[in-house]
Order: C-alpha cells, then sequence, then structure tokens
C-alpha cells in the first residue's frame, strides 16, 4: 500500500486514507486507513472503501462500487459494479450483490441453503426502513439475473 493522505469519502466525511495496492501489483482504489481489508482483495481503481469497513478474503469487487463505513464483507461475496453498500451494513458469507444495488444503512442479508429435498435456499433481508422481509428460492434461481 502507498503513503496516507486525507480523502473525503463521499464529498465529505474526512480520513486518511491510502491507494490499495492489488495482489497482482496493480493499483487499486482507495481505502480508507482503519477499513480491515484481507491482502487477498482485488479493489478496482475507482472504488471506495470507507472507515471501519471490513472485507473477508475472496470477496470480488466490481468497478466503481462503494463500500460504506462499519460495513462487513463476508468470504466468497460478489460486489457488483456501481454497487452501494451503505454505514453498518452486514453481508454474509457467499452473497451476490448485483450492479447497481443499493444496500443503506444498517441493512443485512443473509443466505441459508441448500436445504431440506428441494435443495432451496432461504434470503433473509433486513433494512431498518423496511423491516424483515425473507423468501426461499430453489437452487436453479440464484444464478440468474436481470439484464
Amino acid at each position: 500500500m502507498s503513503e496516507t493522505f486525507t480523502h473525503k469519502f463521499g464529498g465529505w466525511r474526512g480520513a486518511e486514507a491510502r491507494r490499495w495496492k492489488n495482489p497482482d501489483g496493480t493499483g487499486g482504489g482507495i481505502v480508507a486507513v482503519s477499513a480491515n481489508v484481507d491482502p487477498s482483495v482485488t479493489i478496482p481503481a475507482d472504488a471506495v472503501v470507507w472507515p471501519n469497513a471490513v472485507i473477508s478474503k475472496d470477496v470480488s469487487i466490481g468497478d466503481g462500487a462503494s463500500i460504506g463505513p462499519r460495513t462487513s464483507i463476508g468470504p466468497r461475496t460478489s460486489i457488483g459494479y456501481g454497487a452501494s453498500i451503505g454505514d453498518g451494513a452486514s453481508i454474509g458469507d457467499g452473497i451476490s450483490i448485483g450492479h447497481g444495488v443499493v444496500y443503506e444503512d444498517g441493512d443485512w442479508l443473509f443466505v441459508a441453503g441448500p436445504q431440506g429435498s428441494r435443495n432451496t435456499f432461504a434470503t433473509a433481508v433486513y433494512s431498518p426502513k423496511r423491516g424483515l422481509r425473507w423468501w426461499v428460492l430453489p437452487v436453479c434461481c440464484l444464478w440468474m439475473q436481470a439484464p
């Protein structure tokens, strides 16, 4: 990683940051010094990781993504390009977040499965604004993405 500098996260929150050095040696995005990012993670040059975020190993982060302060991202998670993860969000292990998706402050998402004879996955999403929502999807539907 490179020298530190003061960065205005979101254009208003000043904090010490540095340019991330990706595992392949290329220059990465802006990462707050207080963020805890596994060294195996590749952070695109135009992505931003806010203060106190925690990013586990085997996480894929898309171009232009913004990982908010105090956000926790579990291993084997994929964050789509242009996605915005809000303050204090908790993203569980193996979650795939689509391109341009917005998770607001305090949201969390959990997927468990496959379960039962139909190999279904149970998904729970909590948002302070919308409360708890959940649904069950068969394995075949998890990898389908809208255009």
